[in-house]
């Protein structure tokens, strides 16, 4: 049985609704399939996987 599921992006992110609610794993993995999103979301996104980054082996992005 193959499952598989899509991401709709909504009009507008909510950064407590949905990048809060992602660990840190989960948001570097999603980060290169999200597109189209405002300079604040996208502002978010930097500055938790800068924050990932500077705490672990990887590379910043």
């Amino acid at each position: 049985m193959e499952i598989t599921s899509s991401f709709n992006n909504p009009s507008e992110l909510n950064k407590n609704d949905f990048l809060s609610n992602l660990n840190n794993d989960c948001l570097l993995h999603a980060f290169s399939y999200l597109d189209k999103l405002s300079l604040d979301n996208m502002d978010c996104i930097n500055q938790r996987i800068r924050q990932v980054s500077s705490h672990s082996s990887l590379k910043q992005i």
